[in-house]
């Protein structure tokens, strides 16, 4: 699919399914740099786990996949650059502390991060959303900062090369319809989105992004911290805005809360956000769920229709 392809060099490259790994194999590298084995299994499109070492507790994620593989490095590089620009000490958002890596079987990268105690804002899909509605100003200020940090050379598909920062955001938007499915397309009218994506991107300004900022890749840690990972999607070539709209058709569409992600758009219109470009991102996020429902066995595009309606409406 053209949505989950990126390029890197002359390799056209899918990041959408993971691969099965050796799991006893990737253990037994580790424990040759001096690691500690406390878990480790698949989860999505890695191996993920716990490890120790010199008393101290790590996190440990590996790609699956060459191009997930691409992309985990990217997500290493993002929290490097945030935290040179982030100091711990005297911030209330973190991102992960990037500690060792590696490559299994030559090709697949592997990050190893600092381990932190705490509660996500909530899970995918579930029902337990309390943290959801007492973090709205938080995660809104965590958007803030992201989308003001210096970061520099994180584009991680090569295909956006030459274009602009506003026709990169609107060639991904037309990569996403085109992969959904016509009948679907025609049903609910889905270019109708494509055409506010298209008559507002000119002027959105160009803004580094974390890419996935959702309330299941968000832990309020117990010193009340909220740590951000999941970065693989950074980029510093993105629109503003962007992470903020991704929360919000997360939170309507996903989670199905359509109280909080009205909250949230009432306060970026309280704090003088131009809530035209807001819609045009928003409209954009709208394309890309309307294709995510639809790689499902029996998609049913309820929320992703009251979604388009409530953007077309602002």
């Amino acid at each position: 699919m053209k949505a989950f392809t990126i390029k890197v060099g002359d390799k056209f490259l899918d990041y959408r399914l993971g691969h099965k790994i050796n799991i006893a194999s990737f253990g037994k590298e580790l424990k040759g740099k001096g690691y500690g084995i406390e878990k480790l299994q698949m989860e999505g499109r890695h191996v993920i786990g716990t490890l120790g070492r010199s008393n101290k507790k790590f996190f440990v994620k590996l790609a699956t996949s060459e191009g997930m593989s691409w992309l985990t490095q990217n997500e290493f590089e993002w929290n490097n650059q945030f935290n040179k620009q982030n100091s711990r000490k005297n911030s209330n958002f973190w991102v992960p502390i990037n500690y060792d890596s590696g490559y299994f079987q030559k090709y697949l990268f592997y990050a190893i991060y600092d381990f932190v105690e705490g509660e996500k804002i909530t899970e995918y899909g579930s029902s337990n959303q309390i943290l959801l509605k007492e973090t709205i100003e938080e995660i809104i200020n965590f958007s803030e900062l992201i989308q003001n940090l210096d970061i520099k050379n994180l584009a991680p598909n090569e295909l956006s090369h030459g274009l602009s920062h506003w026709e990169w955001f609107v060639e991904k938007a037309r990569l996403w319809l085109s992969d959904i499915p016509k009948d679907v397309v025609q049903q609910y009218q889905i270019r109708e989105l494509l055409k506010v994506v298209e008559n507002g991107a000119r002027e959105l300004e160009k803004r580094p992004r974390h890419g996935d900022l959702t309330p299941w890749h968000i832990f309020k840690l117990t010193n009340n911290k909220l740590y951000l990972f999941d970065a693989e999607h950074a980029s510093s070539e993105s629109v503003e805005y962007y992470d903020i709209a991704y929360y919000i058709q997360r939170v309507f569409s996903i989670l199905e809360n359509d109280k909080v992600a009205n909250e949230i758009l009432e306060k970026l219109e309280d704090r003088g956000y131009d809530m035209k470009k807001v819609k045009t991102i928003l409209a954009s996020r709208a394309i890309g769920g309307f294709l995510d429902r639809s790689l499902r066995k029996k998609p049913d595009y309820k929320r992703d229709q009251e979604f388009k309606k409530l953007i077309l409406n602002l």
